[in-house]
């Protein structure tokens, strides 16, 4: 694979994996606008996956070390909650659907739902807080129902991050910890993928694309390193669900009319 399309795949997956918006869905545009449907394109995108891994251990590594505390533990037991669903039908429905979902149409239609959603989270927000005014917590019970909802966003269109975001604050979780825990609640799914990789080709595939590989993994780390700054910086001034939900509907938007006139 040419080293300047490792570079646009790893940039694409290390803003995908951390922003609110969804990865499958951009990876099928991006394909098109790359028009590369080819197992390399896949395979960047995984590898690249360690990157973004490195990235989010590197920026919440103080989080990461108070999780394993012995009073912090409970809360890691709900960030694998949260990432477990997602992790299983990714390992069991990955690229299994049927071409329908996978048509740029489609894709566009799920942004569109899914921006919408996140527009409009606020009224839906406080008509839950009236039920939801004790739970100042998230519990186990919760958490994997937040994870299963996420699970949806095995389908493109639809964004794991945002679900696991909206989820958090239905239970009135402050939003730095809501975008830390769906952010920290997405590495067991990039394990997945990595470990998938490797399982299907994946070390031939290294030994003869060496440097499109190390090149996606530095870039996909220095993406989502950015990524984490820029996310945390919205969020000091805005809503980051409806900044990304105004820029999803907008993207939304251009493929559907794209669609319609080609």
């Amino acid at each position: 694979m040419e080293l300047w399309r490792a570079v646009l795949i790893a940039i694409a997956n290390g803003l995908a994996e951390i922003l609110p918006i969804s990865a499958f869905g951009h990876f099928e545009i991006l394909k098109e606008l790359m028009v590369d449907h080819s197992d390399a394109f896949k395979m960047i995108i995984r590898f690249s996956c360690v990157g973004v891994m490195l990235a989010i251990v590197t920026f919440y590594r103080k989080d990461i070390a108070r999780l394993f505390a012995k009073k912090s533990r409970s809360e890691l037991f709900w960030i694998l909650l949260m990432g477990l669903p997602s992790l299983v039908l990714f390992c069991l429905l990955e690229g299994k659907f049927p071409p329908f979902f996978y048509r740029l149409s489609v894709v566009a239609a799920a942004l569109l739902i899914m921006s919408l959603i996140m527009l409009n989270f606020d009224k839906l927000t406080k008509l839950a807080q009236k039920k939801a005014k004790k739970r100042a917590e998230l519990k186990a019970s919760t958490a994997l129902l937040a994870g299963l909802l996420g699970s949806i966003s095995i389908l493109p269109g639809f964004s794991r991050i945002a679900i696991l975001m909206m989820m958090g604050h239905l239970y009135n979780e402050k939003r730095d910890i809501v975008i830390r825990h769906a952010i920290l609640a997405n590495i067991p799914v990039l394990i997945a993928m990595v470990i998938k990789c490797l399982c299907y080709g994946g070390i031939d595939f290294v030994t003869t694309n060496f440097a499109p590989v190390a090149l996606g993994i530095v870039v996909g780390f220095l993406t989502s390193l950015g990524a984490l700054v820029m996310l945390q910086n919205i969020n000091k001034k805005h809503d980051p669900l409806r900044v990304f939900g105004w820029y999803q509907l907008v993207l939304a938007l251009v493929v559907l009319v794209f669609e319609l006139i080609k």
